[in-house]
C-alpha cells in the first residue's frame, strides 16, 4: 500500500488515493481518457511536493546585462565589436541590433558613455591623476579622443569639469 518516493511527499494521502485510481482504471482500456487525466495529476502532485521549498532556477541574464557585465570586467581596456560579440557567440549586427532596442545605443556608443561616466568620477574625486592617466585608466586610447569625447557630452572639457567641481566644492564651505 505505501507509495515509492525517495523524497517525503507533502499531500501523501492524495497520491496514494490517484495512484489506487490509476492502477484501478489501468486494467480498463475503455477509460483511457480518464486514466490520462489522473496521471496528469499525479505528476503535477510529485513534481509540486518534489519542488516544494527549493528557489525556482534564475533566469539567464538578458543580453543587456551580460553586455554590462562584460564591460564592468573590461571596460579599462581596448574592447571592439569583434571582441564583445565573440565573448556572447553572437553574431555582430544581431548584437548592435537586439542592444540598441534594448538601451537605445549601440554596444560601442554605450562602452564609451560608460567610460566617460568613470571618467567623469575619476575627476571628481581624484584630484591626484592627471587627464592623460584618467583616459588610459578608462580604456581610452588617446587622450585627445577622450577630451573631446568628454567635452561633447559634458559641454567642458575634462580640465574645466574638475575646475569647476573644485570651485563648487570650495565655495559649498
Amino acid at each position: 500500500d505505501a507509495l515509492p518516493v525517495c523524497f517525503e511527499p507533502h499531500h501523501k494521502e492524495e497520491l496514494l488515493a490517484l495512484y489506487k485510481e490509476i492502477a484501478l482504471f489501468s486494467l480498463q482500456p475503455e477509460k483511457a481518457a480518464r486514466l490520462q487525466i489522473l496521471v496528469s495529476a499525479l505528476l503535477h502532485l510529485i513534481l509540486s511536493d518534489y519542488y516544494a521549498g527549493q528557489t525556482p532556477p534564475q533566469s539567464s541574464p538578458t543580453l543587456e546585462e551580460q553586455v554590462i557585465d562584460y564591460f564592468n570586467a573590461h571596460y579599462m581596456h581596448k574592447l571592439s565589436l569583434d571582441d564583445l560579440a565573440g565573448h556572447l557567440h553572437l553574431n555582430k549586427s544581431y548584437l548592435v541590433r537586439r542592444f540598441k532596442v534594448q538601451t537605445g545605443l549601440t554596444p560601442m556608443k554605450y562602452l564609451n558613455r560608460f567610460r566617460l561616466s568613470n571618467a567623469e568620477k575619476l575627476l571628481r574625486y581624484h584630484d591626484d591623476y592627471r587627464v592623460d592617466e584618467i583616459a588610459y585608466q578608462c580604456g581610452f586610447d588617446s587622450p585627445s579622443y577622450f577630451i573631446s569625447q568628454f567635452k561633447q557630452v559634458y559641454s567642458v572639457t575634462p580640465e574645466a569639469y574638475r575646475r569647476q567641481r573644485t570651485k563648487k566644492a570650495c565655495s559649498s564651505f
